[in-house]
């Protein structure tokens, strides 16, 4: 009964200097039973993300187009890539290139292609395109996606330097 109670009341210490004494799957997590089973301690950041893509978008010049995209995009649960699925309508033409590019939210100017898939987009030849893939992401580019710097961007023969473009956003 002495070595319970004993037991009992280091349990009751240990749990009150902030520790547990009940693993959290794998040990990783925050200090404060927060683990998720990987490692990474993000089980609360955002894992879906979208994009609305317009003309409106493009910068440094916005584009007059009836073009309209939309994406969507999920993180795998070791953030080590993203699905994405982006399909558009009302392009002036075939999409001749597609990828995702670093930049500032709704900054002037282009950012640096990060992934290109252009090879991956079906056009439908009427002024429809889709793609779906996975890119491999590193850490830089998770938290580059988390702060609204990634954006998605269609070019087409009538507007090179892109047709419609959009960031993605955390999922509401």
């Amino acid at each position: 009964m002495r070595v319970l109670l004993r037991m009992l009341m280091m349990g009751l210490l240990v749990g009150a200097a902030g520790c547990d004494i009940i693993p959290d799957g794998d040990g990783n997590g925050d200090g404060n039973g927060n683990g998720n089973g990987n490692g990474n301690g993000n089980n609360n950041q955002a894992k879906s993300f979208s994009a609305d893509l317009s003309g409106d978008a493009e910068r440094p010049d916005q584009v007059e187009t009836d073009a309209t995209g939309t994406g969507t995009f999920e993180l795998n649960d070791a953030e080590t890539q993203l699905t994405y699925n982006v399909t558009a309508t009302g392009l002036s033409g075939d999409v001749n290139g597609a990828h995702f590019h670093l930049s500032d939210n709704g900054a002037e100017g282009s950012g640096g292609i990060v992934f290109p898939f252009t090879d991956e987009v079906v056009n439908d030849g009427n002024g429809g395109a889709t793609v779906q893939g996975v890119w491999d992401v590193s850490a830089d580019d998770v938290a580059n996606i988390r702060a609204g710097d990634i954006y998605v961007n269609f070019h087409t023969d009538a507007n090179p330097a892109g047709e419609i473009r959009g960031n993605l956003v955390e999922a509401s």
